[in-house]
């Protein structure tokens, strides 16, 4: 790909915001300029904690997410705007049918992030295309002139940006096909490092965040950074800066001396994978992984659950434990494939896990714990790692 430049939306002289208080608000043009809207199934927190970080210093950025949040208030909004370089970011909710429609009709962004997409909420939808539809509807509301920014590595987000009369840009990890790519993707004591590069220039970043699927987050922020005349080095200053939530691919060493992953915020198909992708990356004696299941998947539970085994099969990974419900399709799935039953245990209470951990486990192990909130993982790794 030819790394065509991009459309820059450079930040509004103090003259113009000026004009616009006295004309009674920003104009239509102006407010879509500034406004930018991320969706995708996940990383999308990620992706604006780091556009804040990037822009913080030039730029005061509000931002938006929930439908019903009195931040939504559109005068709210322009007065906000009407500050200088300042810069609305909305994390788009896609949990439910018309969800996209309702952040679209309060406002409409003229710079779009789509992260990527994998079934989830598909219950709310009734089907996976359903589900799917919602984010065909976002990246199709974006018209000639705006900036519809996507990341190439995911198949079904790509084809987003077919018949688009928005200016579409990529990122990823394809050179020959990104405006905007990352190579030498590391882990090392568990910092993940990556080289960041748009056209002929490239920096070095070296990251907190320890799990290898926050790297689309990263790239999408950097995109938009970017398209608004951030330097590559600002862009490392603002992702370097920032550190990982809590429950998301956090380290700790545990009582038995292995390593110990909290991943405990959510569990969804994509962040399971890049969580299972990142232990493997890791050197290890063994890895371990505890495993609640993935809500909201409605008839397609069964499919996509014996689909997570699979991947739990083709990967490094040597005992699975499993919660309850769904989670029985996961170690049906194993033993069919050849994990030893007593290697992919189901229908643990906390506390079994808890005792199997400390039992088994030892120095030069992994143990990565992935769950949703509603599961209480998160206690299991209070009980198995060391406090201060």
């Amino acid at each position: 790909m030819s790394h065509t430049k991009f459309k820059l939306n450079p930040f509004t002289k103090p003259v113009t915001y000026l004009k616009s208080i006295f004309d009674g608000g920003l104009s239509k043009k102006d407010l879509r300029e500034n406004t930018i809207g991320i969706a995708g199934t996940l990383g999308k927190t990620t992706a604006v904690r780091v556009i804040k970080e990037i822009f913080g210093p030039k730029s005061n950025v509000l931002l938006l997410s929930g439908t019903e949040s009195d931040n939504w208030d559109l005068r709210k909004i322009k007065s906000h705007l009407n500050l200088v370089s300042s810069k609305a970011v909305i994390e788009v909710d896609s949990s439910s049918p018309g969800s996209v429609k309702k952040s679209l009709d309060k406002i409409q962004p003229g710079v779009g992030v789509v992260l990527n997409y994998s079934p989830a909420n598909i219950e709310n939808f009734g089907n996976i295309q359903a589900n799917f539809n919602d984010l065909k509807e976002f990246a199709g509301s974006f018209l000639a002139g705006d900036s519809l920014i996507l990341n190439y590595d995911d198949l079904e987000v790509r084809g987003l940006g077919k018949e688009r009369d928005s200016s579409i840009i990529y990122f990823g990890t394809n050179q020959e096909n990104c405006h905007v790519w990352a190579n030498n993707v590391k882990i090392k004591n568990e910092v993940l490092t990556f080289e960041l590069n748009y056209g002929v220039e490239s920096v070095e970043i070296k990251t907190n965040f320890l799990g290898i699927h926050f790297l689309s987050s990263f790239l999408a922020a950097a995109t938009v950074a970017i398209n608004f005349g951030f330097s590559l080095f600002e862009i490392k200053k603002g992702i370097e800066r920032l550190e990982p939530e809590d429950h998301k691919m956090v380290p700790f060493e545990g009582l038995s001396k292995a390593l110990v992953i909290d991943d405990t915020y959510e569990v969804q198909v994509a962040s399971l994978e890049g969580a299972i992708r990142t232990i493997n990356l890791l050197p290890a004696r063994r890895r371990f992984l505890i495993l609640g299941e993935v809500h909201g998947l409605g008839d397609m539970s069964e499919q996509i659950h014996r689909e997570l085994a699979r991947n739990i099969f083709q990967a490094k990974v040597d005992t699975v434990l499993l919660g309850g419900g769904e989670c029985k399709y996961i170690a049906d799935e194993l033993i069919r494939l050849g994990f030893l039953p007593e290697k992919a245990l189901a229908n643990l209470t906390n506390s079994q896990m808890v005792s199997e951990i400390l039992t088994s486990s030892r120095k030069g192990d992994i143990v990565l714990v992935k769950g949703a909130k509603g599961s209480r993982l998160e206690e299991v790794v209070r009980r198995i790692i060391k406090h201060d």
